[in-house]
């Protein structure tokens, strides 16, 4: 279908070696949509020479060029030009090869025997979409880093070649070190660390240096030049060169001396998980409730989330992942923003967890449980597609009554493949729909945890409150006695108008 004059216009560059695959592929694209521009080149070389000059919104190469043969065309491209949107278009459509490509950086894979103009078009906006999530996960990270200044984190990076250290202002404050003439000498920080806690420091940078992760967590404490001592908790990254030798590591420090700089620190964290406000769907009204568990001294596991599908409909989806702090932080990021970016393609619930679980098994990171609803209310339609991935069932409550939408499913990243099995349902007006975490029937764990039965029957007491305080009801009625709750506690409510 052609494209209304009001889009924009895209700027597509073609890296193909075969010269009449590359005016094909303008005839294609152009019967799609007369507004894309196609540019060619046959080598790698020009490719990087163009882009240099002119850029362009997505590129569409070839793994058999003249100058870079399979993979290496792809990693040089992607390392050079971070930002840019790439789909693999080549002669295979092998699954191994797919895989590969798009862990060196591919966001999409095409097999040229299968790609129709429209096929390409909408891998080309796919791949677009997805860096976009990727740049906004960016700027995400960047307000982070900004909150964590102001929370008295310092950060520090090590060149190993050259054994220099470039420590961030504050934590030269934090050391207790003239940020004016510190020069840089990575034995000058490390002169600071006690004495006694020196040791197991070194062991962790030494581990972190020959295995395969590379990630390291220490606690110890430094002795500024006044002989104040300050407790500090650090994590730090080995980053490897192209040949695998580990080349720089990048790591954060946190004075946890006192205990009120760091609640405040996890209040930001905690604050950038979630959305800042769930979005206003025609023909249904939300409600959500968060409550950390403990004192909320520590980043909450659970999540949720509420956007738009590619396909005008709208994705509920809520989840927990194993464990708390920066770990659990950055995975919950990663299962929203993975969610998300796949949602303007693949609507389908139970294919959106698959996704997700095969990020969370690439990434290496621990598992993460999640329920994920579709919500349909287009042309009157009114109907909720919902799938689990170990994660407790959605609610539907109906005329006082609530129902469990039971389905099968497995919990993420231990498996390298699961199976999750959607349900769909007729929703009619005055349902009420409740996604909730675990918090919920753990809260009171280990003397009491609530059956699903019992989250149904308060679900149903509750239904005649606006969303936002049944949800809230919800939490609360999972620690009726106000302690600190055992486990976080997430409630998302969506009522049909």
């Amino acid at each position: 279908m052609n494209q209304s004059s009001d889009s924009p216009a895209l700027r597509l560059l073609a890296v193909e070696d075969d010269p009449s695959y590359g005016a094909l592929l303008r005839e294609l694209l152009a019967a799609e949509d007369p507004r894309v521009e196609v540019a060619s080149v046959t080598s790698l070389r020009d490719a990087i020479d163009l882009l240099g000059r002119r850029g362009a919104d997505c590129l569409l190469l070839d793994l058999s060029l003249p100058d870079a043969a399979g993979l290496a065309g792809l990693e040089r491209l992607a390392r050079a030009f971070p930002a840019l949107p790439i789909v693999v278009l080549t002669n295979t459509d092998e699954e191994s090869t797919a895989l590969a490509a798009v862990a060196q950086g591919a966001e999409d894979f095409l097999a040229k025997r299968r790609a129709d103009g429209a096929t390409i078009l909408r891998a080309v906006r796919y791949a677009r979409g997805r860096k976009s999530v990727e740049a906004d996960l960016r700027r995400t990270g960047a307000q982070l880093a900004a909150a964590e200044e102001l929370a008295q984190l310092g950060s520090w990076e090590w060149d190993l070649e050259t054994h220099t250290v470039r420590p961030s202002r504050t934590l030269c404050r934090i050391y207790g070190l003239d940020e004016e003439r510190f020069d840089g000498d990575f034995e000058r920080l490390m002169s600071c660390v006690h004495p006694e806690d020196r040791p197991s420091l070194e062991a962790a940078i030494t581990q972190a240096l020959g295995g395969d992760g590379g990630r390291f967590e220490s606690e110890y404490r430094v002795v500024r030049p006044s002989g104040e001592e300050r407790l500090i908790q650090a994590v730090a990254q080995v980053r490897r060169d192209g040949a695998g030798r580990p080349a720089t590591i990048l790591g954060i420090a946190q004075d946890v001396t006192e205990r009120a700089r760091a609640h405040a620190t996890v209040e930001v964290l905690q604050r950038s998980l979630l959305p800042r406000s769930l979005p206003e769907i025609p023909g249904a009204e939300l409600g959500a409730c968060y409550r950390p568990a403990g004192a909320g001294n520590r980043v909450g596991g659970d999540f949720y989330d509420v956007f738009p599908a590619g396909d005008g409909s709208w994705i509920l989806l809520i989840g927990d992942v194993a464990g708390k702090g920066p770990e659990a932080a950055a995975l919950s990021a990663l299962a929203r923003y993975t969610v998300r970016a796949d949602a303007r393609r693949e609507p389908d619930p139970g294919r959106l967890l698959e996704l997700l679980n095969e990020a969370l098994v690439r990434e290496g990171q621990r598992f993460c449980t999640a329920a994920c609803a579709r919500l349909d209310l287009r042309d009157g339609v009114r109907s909720l597609t919902t799938a689990v991935a170990g994660h407790p069932p959605p609610l539907r409550v109906r005329d006082g009554r609530a129902g469990v939408l039971l389905s099968a499913g497995t919990l993420l990243g231990c498996y390298p493949s699961v199976s999750i099995e959607p349900r769909r349902e007729r929703l009619v007006p005055g349902d009420t729909v409740v996604l909730y975490t675990d918090g919920v029937t753990d809260a009171q764990a280990p003397e009491r945890v609530l059956e699903e039965e019992e989250v149904a029957e308060l679900a149903a007491a509750s239904a005649d409150l606006p969303p936002a305080q049944m949800a809230s009801r919800l939490g609360a009625a999972a620690i009726p006695d106000s302690r600190n709750a055992r486990d976080d506690i997430a409630v998302l409510v969506a009522k049909i108008a």
